[in-house]
C-alpha cells in the first residue's frame, strides 16, 4: 500500500503588478556567499534545539531521531532534484511553455536543483494562495517527489518582486524537505500512540513550525541578494490577520527576521 505524505506550505499573497521580470541590482557575490553560510549556521543551531523539545516532549527516543535524520540523507540522496545524472523520467510540468513555470525553472537552477525532476502544476484550485510547496513519498518505491503548485490567478496581479519572492520562500521548503520531515514526525508520533490532538497545537510542534518559516523568509532573501526583501515586508505588514497561527510565526516576528537580514547586507559583510 502507498503511503503519501503531503502537506502544504501557506504562501505570500500581494496586489499589483505583471508577470514582466525585472532587474535588481545584486549585493557582491562574497557578501551574499558569507552570509548565507552565517544565516544557514543559524538555523542549524536553532533548529537542533527545536527537534530536541520535541523529541523531549513526546518522549522520542535517539534512536527514532537519529533513524529519522538519517532517513532524510539517504532520500536526498538518491533525489534527482538534488542529483541531476540520476534523472531517469521527462519532466512532470503541467505548463511547460507557461512564464510561470519558466520563472520556477530559472529559480530552481539559480538554487543548483534539478528542474526537470520537480513536478510543476499550475492549478487554481488546488492551492488557495499564490504557491505552495511539498513532497509526497511513495513509501512502495522509497522515493520522494518534489511538488510546485502555483495558482494562477493569484499569481497573475502580483508585482514581479512579490512572485520572485514567494518561490524563493517556497523552493527553500523544497531544499529543506520541510514537509516530508514533519510528515515523517508525524509517523513516529503516531506509532508512539499520539494523535493529533496531541501534537498539532503544542508548543514544541508549533515552535518547530515556525522556525520553518522563519528560516524559508530570511535563507531566500540572502539568495536573492537582498532584492526580495521590500516585497515580503510589505505583504507581511499589510495582512489582515497579524496574529501568529500554529503554522505561522506573526507577520511581524517575520518583519523583523528581513530585517537582521537587511541590516547585515547594509553593513556589507564579506569573506575574510
Amino acid at each position: 500500500m502507498k503511503m503519501y505524505i503531503t502537506a502544504f506550505i501557506a504562501s505570500i499573497v500581494i496586489s499589483g503588478g505583471h508577470y514582466l521580470t525585472k532587474v535588481y541590482p545584486k549585493r557582491p557575490v562574497q557578501t551574499q556567499t558569507s552570509l548565507m553560510n552565517i544565516w544557514k549556521k543559524e538555523f542549524q543551531e536553532k533548529y537542533k534545539i527545536a527537534l530536541q523539545d520535541i523529541q523531549k516532549a513526546f518522549d522520542i527516543s535517539d534512536q527514532e531521531m537519529a533513524k529519522l535524520a538519517q532517513t532524510l540523507q539517504e532520500l536526498q540522496a538518491k533525489d534527482p532534484a538534488f542529483n541531476k545524472g540520476i534523472l531517469t523520467k521527462q519532466s512532470q510540468w503541467s505548463h511547460p511553455d507557461h512564464p510561470l513555470t519558466q520563472l520556477v525553472v530559472t529559480l530552481l537552477k539559480e538554487h543548483n536543483l534539478c528542474a526537470d525532476a520537480i513536478e510543476i502544476t499550475i492549478d487554481d484550485t488546488a492551492t488557495a494562495g499564490p504557491a505552495a510547496a511539498f513532497q509526497r513519498y511513495n513509501e512502495t518505491t522509497d522515493e520522494v517527489t518534489n511538488v510546485i503548485v502555483l495558482n494562477n490567478a493569484a499569481m497573475e496581479v502580483l508585482a514581479p518582486e512579490t512572485r520572485e519572492a514567494i518561490l524563493r520562500h517556497e523552493i527553500q521548503h523544497i531544499i529543506h524537505y520541510d514537509s516530508l520531515e514533519e510528515g515523517f514526525l508525524r509517523c513516529i508520533l503516531k506509532t508512539l500512540g499520539y494523535t493529533a490532538q496531541d501534537w498539532e497545537t503544542h508548543p514544541s510542534m508549533v515552535q518547530f513550525r515556525h522556525l520553518k518559516e522563519l528560516r524559508a523568509d530570511q535563507l531566500s532573501a540572502v539568495q536573492s541578494g537582498g532584492t526580495t526583501i521590500a516585497a515580503m515586508r510589505l505583504d507581511l505588514s499589510s495582512r489582515s490577520f497579524q496574529e501568529e497561527s500554529i503554522c505561522h510565526p506573526a507577520p511581524a516576528q517575520r518583519i523583523a527576521g528581513l530585517a537582521l537580514v537587511e541590516e547585515a547586507f547594509k553593513k556589507e559583510i564579506t569573506v575574510a
